[in-house]
């Protein structure tokens, strides 16, 4: 059909029932394929009956999300690719909202709001009111700047891609079971303009605290893609080099046994940075992790 100009890609890993609920929050009117790609999970995929639009893909062997989603991409036949975690969902209003769009100006990239949330609300798969769409085209670096500015706005739930720009972009890197997500936004963004949906249509679950990012949390390593600007020049990228960098120090100094934070303090890594920074980057590495857990610990608390 004409309007199924969407496919939606799904990894799916220990996330049971939360997955049906991710699957019918997708209006298929709008969609070619849903692609859940099942990365080897010891809890199995729901028994359910399921649209016939969506089309399961078991792996012999765990390959992370990256892999899930480049896979799943490969097979996408349609204009546009979603790709949706297994325990968030949409709201089923941003399938006809991104339709228009693309029937208008056709952006090579779309993103949109998302919100933080630890209880389901089925108001939000009901609400199908499009009125008053405001999206704008973004200059380049729209990840950047909205980390920068601390808006959850990109993330794996909230972004939709032209599946020849996601191709030409290589897709997500394999080799990444942790920061994968960063890593593409920065390399879509350093080359495309994004055009933002002022709206929320993502639901990012944060009920499960042993998520897969949770499970990393011990691997915390210096960020493959700050590697790729820490001899930019251009100001916008130097002050998110230095927040992120900052950020993922800190995180590193929670579990010095693997010794990651060390990449943090070398040369090349601190070229950005002042030499009293850099002084106060080396006092940080001398604070036992206990200190770190325990201020972690009460940030936790009282954000969520």
């Amino acid at each position: 059909m004409e309007d199924e100009k969407f496919s939606v890609v799904i990894p799916y890993y220990n996330k049971g029932d939360k997955l049906i609920r991710a699957l019918n929050s997708l209006d298929y009117l709008y969609i070619n394929k849903v692609y859940v790609v099942n990365d080897k999970s010891p809890i199995p995929i729901p028994n359910n009956k399921y649209n016939k639009k969506v089309q399961f893909i078991e792996l012999v062997e765990n390959k992370g999300p990256s892999y899930c989603r480049n896979l799943g991409a490969s097979l996408v036949e349609s204009d546009y690719i979603l790709f949706l975690d297994a325990d968030d969902y949409f709201r089923p209003a941003l399938f006809n909202d991104l339709h228009n769009i693309i029937s208008n100006i056709n952006p090579p990239v779309i993103s949109w709001g998302i919100e933080k949330v630890q209880k389901f609300d089925e108001l939000s798969l009901d609400e199908k009111d499009s009125s008053n769409i405001a999206y704008k085209l973004e200059g380049l670096f729209f990840f950047q700047r909205a980390k920068l500015n601390k808006f959850l706005g990109m993330t794996s739930s909230s972004f939709c891609i032209q599946k020849k720009v996601f191709e030409e972009l290589n897709g997500f890197d394999n080799n990444l079971r942790l920061q994968e997500d960063p890593e593409f936004f920065c390399r879509v963004c350093e080359k495309y303009n994004v055009c933002f949906i002022n709206k929320i249509y993502s639901y990012y679950d944060i009920s499960d605290q042993c998520s897969l990012s949770q499970a990393n949390f011990n691997n915390i390593m210096y960020p493959t893609y700050l590697k790729r600007i820490r001899f930019t020049k251009e100001q916008l990228l130097i002050k998110f080099y230095k927040a992120e960098f900052t950020k993922y120090y800190l995180m590193a100094l929670m579990n010095k046994k693997n010794k990651n934070y060390r990449v943090f303090l070398k040369e090349n890594s601190l070229r950005l940075f002042s030499f009293k920074w850099k002084l106060l980057f080396v006092i940080l590495s001398k604070v036992p992790e206990s200190m770190y857990k325990a201020v972690y610990r009460f940030y936790r608390y009282a954000k969520y």
